[in-house]
């Protein structure tokens, strides 16, 4: 009788492990699905750090590094655009730098035609979250090991989010980073490609 008894626990313990790894499986799935982007950067951020406060659906992009962007959505009927000043999230604090970007960026669209107005049919917000200097693990690492290795000088990484003023619903989401020798080349560049985005979508 107690030989029974045991066989039945073990049976239903058994059962009960069971059912409890298929519940992990299936929310450890649903998850996923809820984080399209697989890069390391956005799979171990437990909260977002810029102007993106959530990265679900952001994909690679052959123009941007990651982005996510409305369906049916075309830049080309939003004639103005509010900038607001972009915010620095970056442990690197030098003065001017989010004035910089912001400015940066009113100049590209002006030139593609767009007006920067206060009140914008399209309002455009943005961080600057990261900058490596010069000096980083890469170079380190090349004056201490024979070999070439590339110096990408600074590199720059932005977050912008663009809304639709009339529904105030966000369309579209960017992040990308850029590397020049200096860190105004590197700032300019990474708006310039971020512009090049939007206008290559209208």
């Amino acid at each position: 009788m107690l030989v029974i008894l045991l066989l039945t626990m073990i049976v239903l313990g058994g059962c009960s492990y069971l059912g409890l790894q298929k519940k992990k499986g299936k929310e450890a799935s649903e998850e996923e699905a809820k984080l399209v982007v697989k890069d390391e950067v956005y799979a171990t951020m437990e909260e977002p750090q810029g102007a993106i406060k959530n990265y679900a659906g952001m994909v690679e992009d052959e123009n941007v590094d990651w982005v996510w962007l409305k369906p049916e959505t075309a830049f080309g009927r939003y004639r103005t655009v509010a900038i607001g000043l972009f915010k620095n999230y970056s442990r690197v604090s030098t003065p001017k730098m989010n004035e910089l970007i912001s400015e940066e960026v009113r100049s590209q669209l002006q030139k593609s035609g767009m007006t920067v107005t206060t009140e914008g049919e399209m309002l455009m917000d943005g961080a600057i979250v990261d900058v490596t200097l010069k000096g980083g693990v890469i170079e380190k690492i090349g004056k201490m090991i024979p070999g070439e290795y590339e110096d990408t000088g600074v590199t720059v990484c932005a977050e912008v989010v663009i809304g639709d003023a009339a529904t105030n619903l966000i369309i579209c989401k960017i992040r990308h980073q850029a590397s020049a020798p200096e860190l105004d080349g590197a700032i300019k560049k990474v708006a310039d490609e971020v512009v090049r985005y939007i206008i290559r979508h209208r």
